[in-house]
């Protein structure tokens, strides 16, 4: 509210957005991963426990992934095709580091000495993680970088498109979340493929208009 132009910053889009969606999608989504037991009398074992728990958290990069994917696109002009298996991985370490550093903040205003204790392992994860981002970067295809950036209407539209289908507003309307992915990809190809190619046909016109 205070500042409401921060809406289209891709930081507060990546943030808040994707923190909206796992609220809203994240649990709706891996009870169709996973149902629930069908009485509620039922005692989970600890066999039903770890698949619960293996599909809350599948889906919750599933919801993560999808909607950042367009937001990403937009933004930069660009995409991870192995985001989704590196986010599985990564992301007990980026809690381990969040939870490390909200203790040593904590512990360091009232007993600094033990917060600069904490700081070390604070620092092991993050190198940690830093050395993977760098080795992953450093693949052939770890991203792929587009010649044109899609529309901001091609953006909200796949964004919309990711919710509802994490939302399961599709579960029983397949043929309509088949053609609302073909519209997304047609419509994302069109405007990474099809617009640089206008450009280089208005140029060669204008250079042939040129020419004497």
């Amino acid at each position: 509210m205070w500042r409401p132009i921060d809406i289209l910053d891709p930081g507060f889009q990546l943030s808040f957005g994707t923190s909206a969606a796992l609220v809203l999608c994240a649990r709706p989504l891996s009870l169709r991963l996973y149902p629930p037991l069908l009485s509620n009398n039922d005692l989970p074992g600890t066999k039903f426990m770890i698949k619960r728990a293996a599909a809350d958290y599948l889906a919750a990069n599933l919801v993560g992934f999808f909607v950042t994917l367009p937001i990403v696109t937009y933004h930069y002009g660009m995409f991870s095709p192995v985001a989704l298996a590196l986010g599985l991985i990564a992301l007990p370490a980026v809690s381990l580091l969040l939870w490390l550093g909200l203790t040593k903040i904590a512990v360091g205003l009232f007993l600094p000495s033990v917060g600069m204790v904490l700081a070390r392992p604070v620092e092991w994860v993050t190198d940690w993680i830093n050395v993977s981002v760098r080795t992953v970067a450093s693949w052939k295809y770890s991203a792929v970088t587009l010649p044109e950036a899609p529309s901001a209407w091609w953006a909200g539209f796949t964004v919309l498109l990711a919710l509802f289908w994490a939302a399961g507003s599709f579960r029983d309307r397949r043929i309509f979340l088949v053609i609302g992915v073909a519209i997304s990809t047609v419509w994302g190809l069109g405007n990474v493929v099809l617009d640089p190619l206008r450009h280089v046909v208005r140029y060669s016109n204008v250079i042939a208009a040129t020419q004497p």
